[in-house]
């Protein structure tokens, strides 16, 4: 072959090279360009909508390869093509769109705007992740009807035209939820919550926000911002929960055959039965009354009945009524618990506040940080902050033992009670009133003061057993420091058994030391108290 054509055949292949290069790096910038174009708008606290680049639902809409090792590359949503990318209008790709339920199991990522469904909820019944941290649900939610789901993100946002019960619900074992915001308007004369862990076990709920309003009065509806009935080893950790809702009666219908269950309460914060191993830890819990409704309006922040071997520790719990004014009667509760064993309430910083208050009708009304009905053993309360403002009787703890026995520790807190004190012994202020088979209460610091002023005959101390149960009572009371100056008495224990009341610091209005300790029964003893 000649060097002329050896030349040219050289020369067209280097010319062959560079033409493929650029066009190489031409669809490279291209593909750059395509990235950049793909925007998500920031997720606000009034979300209205979600802008989304049409280069977005055309990749979603493709079909995806179920190899792992090929990706779809979406500007911030570069995704395994085993994890399909979810829009509302290609979600029928994955599932049912007259029932619902998945018929993939891939993992899913969902991105944009979702509307309501004629099924409802999706329902989830693979073992996937999900990730919908772009995704914005309106009058729509998950339901987990399988084990071993992780679902992460997203915002979701009912008015109340919503159809269905929850937003989000879990029926299965090992759910794991994190990251998600719920706002939601509950709907007219229907019970309705944000998330119901049902016959739920190992359900991880982490570092969640809900906002929970319900603007109707519902008196026999339910409205929970979270229900948990069933299972067991469910945690709740690191979660914001804001609750504006309705004072209601509790409705006692079936009292006798069905005491205790949280189906008394038509409204609180988080209700939870049934659910040995509880865990409800770090979390913001602010329960605010927006209506009165009912003969004896009643709100609870946190409900717990029959859940042994639970933790509320670490948490911040408030409860205001701004809506009942001066002699209106409430009854608010911080931390409600039935029939529980071997439950640590722990480090929490309770507060409740109200302006409200009534002493008739033997002092109705009420502001409880907490409030225990046995049978109980094994409670132990310690290291929490209490307070509790109102006009009326008020409890930093109050511990019953009318449905049976109850063991009790109270240790380490700072309670700080204001209320408005009578002349009956059921209109009580007081640090704690324990009316307890057996109680251990050391290390406390307790403040207590009359709105009504230091007069005598008023039933106001610092530590209580004034209003008589069933049983034999026994007490020891070691190293607190009680603080009392509207009481005649810091510690009042009427009618106890082999009881101790020894090396405290008591402040009552006219006395302090052992003379600011009323205690009458058999076998008691009280001493160097300063």
């Amino acid at each position: 072959m000649g060097k002329v054509n050896k030349l040219l055949i050289i020369s067209m292949l280097v010319m062959l090279v560079c033409c493929v290069s650029a066009v190489s790096a031409t669809d490279i910038d291209s593909v750059n360009d395509v990235s950049d174009d793909i925007a998500i708008d920031e997720v606000t606290d009034v979300v209205d909508d979600v802008a989304i680049d049409d280069t977005v639902e055309e990749v979603a809409d493709e079909v995806i390869d179920d190899s792992a090792d090929n990706y779809v590359d979406e500007g911030n949503l570069r995704q395994s093509t085993n994890s399909v990318i979810i829009t509302d209008g290609n979600y029928s790709a994955c599932f049912d769109t007259s029932t619902g339920y998945m018929f993939t199991n891939h993992d899913l990522t969902f991105v944009g705007n979702f509307s309501n469904k004629t099924f409802g909820n999706f329902k989830i019944n693979s073992n996937i992740e999900i990730d919908a941290t772009n995704a914005i649900f309106n009058n729509i939610g998950f339901d987990f009807v399988t084990s071993n789901i992780v679902f992460k993100g997203g915002t979701f946002i009912t008015n109340p035209n919503v159809t269905t019960g929850s937003v989000l619900t879990v029926s299965s074992s090992h759910i794991n939820v994190s990251d998600v915001t719920i706002n939601v308007t509950a709907p007219e004369n229907k019970d309705f919550y944000a998330m119901a862990l049902l016959n739920a076990n190992y359900a991880e709920i982490t570092n969640n926000t809900i906002y929970y309003l319900d603007t109707f009065a519902n008196p026999s509806n339910y409205n929970y911002a979270v229900k948990v009935k069933g299972g067991s080893k469910n945690n709740m950790v690191g979660n914001t929960i804001i609750v504006s809702v309705p004072l209601k009666d509790v409705n006692y219908t079936d009292y006798e055959t069905k005491f205790p269950t949280i189906d008394f309460d038509m409204v609180a914060g988080v209700a939870v039965e049934s659910c040995d191993s509880f865990n409800f830890a770090n979390n913001n819990l602010n329960a605010t009354a927006n209506l009165r409704t009912g003969d004896y309006p009643t709100l609870s922040a946190l409900i717990i009945v029959k859940s042994d071997n639970s933790n509320v520790t670490g948490n911040k719990i408030y409860v205001r009524d701004n809506v009942s004014s001066v002699e209106e009667a409430n009854f608010l509760y911080a931390v409600d618990i039935y029939r529980c064993n071997n439950v640590l309430i722990d480090n929490n910083n309770i507060d409740l506040k109200s302006k409200s208050g009534n002493l008739t009708v033997n002092g109705t009304g009420a502001a409880y940080g907490i409030q225990l009905t046995g049978p109980h053993t094994g409670v132990m309360i310690s290291n929490n902050n209490i307070t509790t403002i109102n006009n009326g009787p008020n409890l930093g703890i109050y511990s019953q033992n009318s449905q049976g026995q109850t063991s009790i520790t109270v240790k380490n807190n700072k309670i700080n009670v204001t209320g408005r004190a009578g002349f009956n012994n059921w209109a009580l202020v007081s640090g704690m009133e324990l009316q307890d088979s057996y109680a251990t209460v050391t290390g406390n610091t307790i403040d207590v003061t009359n709105v009504a002023g230091p007069y005598n005959g008023y039933y106001i101390f610092g530590i209580s057993y004034c209003q008589p149960t069933s049983g034999d009572h026994k007490f020891n009371i070691t190293n607190n420091t009680v603080r009392a100056p509207h009481s005649p008495f810091a510690v009042y224990l009427n009618n106890v058994t082999n009881s101790n009341v020894s090396y405290n610091v008591l402040t009552a209005k006219q006395s302090h030391g052992n003379n600011a300790v009323y205690m009458t029964g058999t076998g008691n003893n009280k001493g160097n108290n300063s």
